[in-house]
């Protein structure tokens, strides 16, 4: 069955709020009245990146796949890499995925000298999660913490209801590109690979 953008509303957490684009769910880290104070478009960027976004369901399914439109800022000559999912099964990280680049998604791509920025657009991807063992499972997709991302849809073989967050710990955070883990994260959910504070910082 093909799951939904907007029926995968509920199952988002980490996102303060979220709106519906031509292509799907895309979730904000900050609402639209703070993206309205700063004229400085690198604020939007940043907070269209799904840092400490996921989606958490409960579900017996053996077959999940999660369709995605990928949006990458590169700079130059830069190279284009596949953005990093991480899979959590009953808490325990299950996969660690990679979407693909070639054709999909859009890019757009700004002159370091101009400024100038040329855009293109392809096709959505196509993220398909290892065969999970039988039996119900709570599920969490973390998704790229530096690559906007509008979550078109999610492919499953059995429901998906949301998982529940009663009785676990939650984290509100403001801070810097350190709190975003950028720029040496290699992948989205926290962990011990996320990069180090400041001095003082724990």
């Amino acid at each position: 069955m093909r799951i939904s953008a907007e029926a995968l509303a509920p199952l988002l957490l980490g996102a303060l709020e979220h709106e519906f684009t031509d292509r799907g769910l895309l979730p904000w880290r900050l609402p639209a009245t703070a993206r309205r104070q700063s004229t400085d478009p690198g604020v939007e960027r940043v907070a269209a990146e799904p840092s400490g976004v996921h989606l958490d369901f409960r579900t017996e399914a053996s077959r999940l796949a999660l369709i995605t439109h990928p949006t990458r800022e590169l700079t130059g000559d830069e190279i284009p890499h596949g953005a990093v999912y991480d899979v959590l099964v009953d808490g325990e990280l299950y996969a660690q995925l990679s979407s693909p680049v070639q054709g999909v998604g859009t890019t757009r791509r700004s002159d370091p000298i101009t400024g100038e920025v040329s855009s293109t657009r392809g096709g959505d991807a196509r993220i398909e999660l290892p065969r999970l063992p039988p039996g119900a499972h709570d599920v969490q997709i973390w998704l790229p913490h530096d690559e906007r991302t509008e979550l078109v849809g999610l492919e499953s073989d059995a429901t998906v209801i949301p998982a529940g967050a009663e009785g676990t710990t939650r984290w509100l955070h403001h801070g810097s590109s350190i709190s975003h883990a950028s720029p040496s994260a290699t992948r989205p959910a926290p962990g011990p690979w996320w990069p180090p504070g400041p001095p003082g910082c724990s």
